[in-house]
């Protein structure tokens, strides 16, 4: 397996250890939520008319999702599972739609410390290859 390996030639429980293994490691490098505990992670198929998204973190149930028919490959899980983790430890139930108000998604910044957060994807690889 390699960073690039496409999803469709992953089960299930393979892109399952990736999530859980990113977890993991987005608990020990950035905490978990104080009040929370520990984020949960569940991987399926996106069945909703949205739009596609990567994934999205549910704060009613702390829990991540991670839509695996709209990534394409590892790094796509691996990157989204950290930006979404990153959310898990944000406000996002009393300042995240205020704050999307005034910034715009793309200046929004819980939006921004989670891009940021992507970048270690290369140190979890480390613990998964």
């Amino acid at each position: 397996m390699k960073l690039n390996t496409r999803l469709d030639k992953l089960t299930h429980k393979e892109i399952r250890k990736i999530v859980e293994k990113t977890i993991v490691y987005s608990e020990i490098k950035f905490g978990s939520n104080k009040r929370k505990k520990s984020c949960k992670a569940v991987v399926k198929l996106q069945t909703d008319n949205d739009f596609p998204k990567y994934g999205e973190y549910c704060p009613e149930k702390h829990t991540v999702f991670l839509f695996k028919n709209n990534c394409s490959n590892v790094k796509d899980v691996i990157c989204t599972t950290l930006h979404e983790y990153t959310h898990s430890l944000q406000p996002i139930k009393s300042k995240y739609f205020k704050l999307l108000k005034t910034y715009g998604y793309e200046k929004h910044p819980m939006e921004i410390e989670a891009n940021g957060n992507e970048k270690f994807y290369k140190e979890v690889w480390k613990l998964i290859k």
